[in-house]
């Protein structure tokens, strides 16, 4: 059976295993997969050590695509850690980088990393419309996969407004 504790060992014995091969994408790949775990468990330390030991891997091999996602969990990490501003910055950089290396995969939830980022920061104009455009494209592109997470955070971005009819938006958001 699974637990996150053990999602979380694993994930790290992965990054362990891939990082002497001699094929720069194995380590990237396996970080790239890996942290989100970390990250979803709230293991605020290891998942920064590994992020700083991505960025750095993918500057150094030259992965311009990877190292965009590295920057995209950065984000993430920052607004885990409590710091929404950077991670607001980080993100948009983050996905600059992802549209001009064309990741689509990764996008998505950059992007509503981006929103609820935005929300945090008390700028809910933005991320409203932000988020709800990430889930369109998300429904356009086949990328049903992202619609439980995306659905999650548009309900904590309605949350965050604090109006009483947004209390309802954001329950229906949750249920899907």
């Amino acid at each position: 059976t699974g637990s996150p504790a053990r999602a979380c060992r694993l994930a790290i014995a992965a990054m362990d295993r891939a990082a002497p091969s001699p094929l720069p994408g194995d380590y990237s790949m396996a970080a790239a997969h890996g942290i989100p775990i970390l990250l979803w468990n709230g293991d605020v330390e290891r998942s920064d050590d590994h992020i700083e030991r991505l960025l750095a891997h993918t500057e150094k091999h030259a992965l311009t695509s990877h190292a965009a996602a590295a920057l995209a969990l950065k984000g993430e990490w920052l607004l885990l850690a409590g710091e929404p501003d950077a991670g607001v910055a980080v993100l948009r950089r983050a996905l600059d980088m992802l549209h001009r290396e064309q990741f689509h995969m990764i996008i998505p939830s950059a992007s509503a990393t981006l929103a609820l980022a935005l929300a945090r920061t008390g700028n809910l104009s933005e991320a409203q419309p932000m988020i709800e455009a990430t889930i369109s494209s998300a429904l356009e592109i086949g990328q049903k996969f992202y619609l439980p997470e995306l659905f999650r955070k548009r309900g904590e971005i309605l949350l965050a407004g604090g109006c009483p009819a947004d209390l309802d938006a954001a329950e229906a958001a949750f249920r899907g």
